[in-house]
């Protein structure tokens, strides 16, 4: 069995940070969102792939 991913969004705090964090931690391959870029780099910080996303906007780059 391949190793699993998951795309968590909502990671700079709370839930979505803890929930990547466990799950990292039990081997998942974790994409990890959150809105602000320092949000980002912190995640990045932790070693997770990170993206700037923000699902109430409708503009993609």
């Amino acid at each position: 069995m391949g190793l699993k991913t998951v795309l968590i969004t909502a990671c700079s705090s709370g839930f979505g940070r803890e929930i990547a964090r466990y799950l990292k931690g039990k081997g998942w391959y974790v994409y990890a969102t959150a809105r602000s870029e320092n949000d980002v780099q912190w995640l990045q910080y932790e070693r997770f792939d990170a993206l700037q996303l923000d699902l109430r906007s409708q503009q993609f780059n």
